[in-house]
């Protein structure tokens, strides 16, 4: 192919002296003819490429190892979803070669949409990004993991509440993404550290509240709203709430007899938690200073 082009090109630069004779003219034709129809054919036969249907069994010939250097076979054996095969996940990649899809498919997050129904159901946004709106939108996996995953009681779980602070922080400690979006706190995730929580949550309590417990809409990290959302946990008029029940009831029974004659006052200004507490991420011990 590539001679035949290299001898027409030739032919071409020697100008009158070859072109001037017909028989050399109706070579040149020729040739022409023959390269074209062989390069139609060759192109035809790359569409046409055949794709082999596969099973789970020969993934592991080509993906080996993790991006941290782990087994893919090995991570899974010790994760939730130990007993679950590549393409129960992978359901896009089921042929060799592997075909383009049509649409973008994310295995972190269409993948995991399969199973975990009431997941999907509830997770169509996060802050003010709408599901199939925002490139930046967290995946499942950015936030649970992928091939390691582990239920959210196991102390090494990504999403254990001690761990939220860190995988919260990829993204919310990410100032291209806190400038893009006009996120008002800069770094909530070295903020929360200094504060009574934080400390608590960095010395392995567990109990303390976490990213999720002030965030969580209807006791789902599912649903993480905007704080100018009327449903939002973090909305001004449902911070006093809580995620959860024992701390809101908690706080509502030993606000609300003060708060009476408030109310009576001024029912619309009634206070929130960032009413008494305006540095909402800096929560400190009563008694202890704004140091920072």
């Amino acid at each position: 192919m590539v001679y035949v082009e290299v001898r027409v090109m030739a032919m071409l630069r020697l100008g009158p002296r070859v072109l001037r004779s017909k028989r050399n003219t109706r070579f040149t034709m020729a040739v022409c003819c023959v390269a074209f129809v062989t390069t139609a054919g060759f192109a035809g036969a790359q569409e046409v490429e055949e794709y082999e249907p596969i099973d789970s069994s020969i993934c592991g010939d080509c993906h080996e190892a993790s991006d941290h250097g782990s087994s893919f076979q090995i991570n899974l054996e010790h994760s939730v979803h130990d007993g679950l095969d590549c393409l129960d996940c992978h359901i896009d990649r089921d042929t060799v070669p592997h075909r383009e899809a049509e649409e973008p498919f994310y295995v972190g997050c269409e993948g995991c949409r399969t199973c975990h129904d009431q997941a999907s159901e509830e997770y169509q946004s996060h802050g003010r990004a709408v599901l199939g709106t925002c490139e930046d939108m967290p995946h499942c996996s950015d936030c649970h993991g992928d091939h390691d995953i582990l239920p959210s009681t196991a102390r090494r779980s990504s999403v254990h509440p001690t761990n939220l602070p860190e995988t919260c922080g990829k993204c919310h400690e990410n100032l291209d993404i806190t400038t893009k979006y006009d996120i008002l706190i800069d770094h909530p995730i070295q903020i929360y550290a200094r504060s009574v929580h934080g400390k608590a949550t960095k010395g392995g309590v567990y109990v303390a509240a976490s990213c999720n417990d002030c965030h969580s809409t209807g006791g789902s990290a599912h649903k993480i709203m905007s704080p100018g959302s009327q449903e939002s946990s973090i909305n001004h008029f449902n911070a006093t709430r809580g995620s959860r029940p024992t701390t809101g009831k908690a706080f509502t029974a030993s606000w609300s007899p003060a708060a009476k004659p408030m109310r009576r006052s001024a029912p619309i200004a009634t206070a929130s938690t960032g009413s008494c507490h305006p540095t909402t991420h800096c929560l400190r011990c009563p008694g202890q200073g704004l140091r920072r």
